[in-house]
């Protein structure tokens, strides 16, 4: 499926993610740590990180709405395109904001400690840290180069590009 198995750049960050038979992520590891992914259908609900139960995440009719995560929950509000603006907690506390490009590139980004690393961003999908891409089930997506660096699994010739430009980065694909 064309699966991202391994990440390692330069400056040494690396991870390692597993899937489930579907194709969706199972797990994410960096360093010691471990991230398992439960989902309902084709979305996440729940993480696990090194086995204790970290964040839930709940689901509307136009994607996720809100995320538990550090024992706080936070209320998502997004554009029209699902890009994750900002995050609310029931006392209309604002504890995180977020600005991107076109592209979906963060501009700019301000995050309490309650939601520090959340990952619902653009397009309300998963953004990994220690890749800088979006992680959109299947695909991952590249906004420093507007590419997605994995094919389609449904791909045919009217599909889009992905991964045309060079990136410094070594990854591992799962045939």
């Amino acid at each position: 499926m064309g699966q991202l198995v391994n990440y390692n750049n330069d400056v040494g960050k690396t991870a390692s993610y597993t899937y489930y038979s579907d194709g969706l992520r199972a797990s994410k590891t960096i360093g010691d740590n471990t991230t398992k992914y439960y989902y309902d259908g084709d979305n996440v609900i729940n993480e696990t990180l090194n086995n204790n139960n970290y964040a839930t995440n709940v689901m509307g009719v136009n994607g996720y709405v809100s995320r538990r995560q550090n024992g706080t929950t936070g209320y998502l509000f997004k554009d029209a395109h699902g890009d994750v603006l900002s995050i609310y907690t029931s006392t209309s506390n604002k504890t995180a904001d977020y600005t991107y490009n076109a592209w979906g590139e963060i501009r700019t980004k301000n995050e309490s400690s309650s939601f520090e690393n959340n990952p619902l961003r653009y397009y309300g999908q998963y953004y990994d840290y220690e890749s800088d891409m979006t992680y959109l089930r299947v695909r991952y997506y590249d906004s420093s180069i507007k590419r997605f660096i994995t094919e389609d699994q449904f791909w045919n010739v009217d599909n889009m590009i992905y991964g045309d430009e060079q990136k410094t980065i070594n990854i591992a694909l799962k045939k």
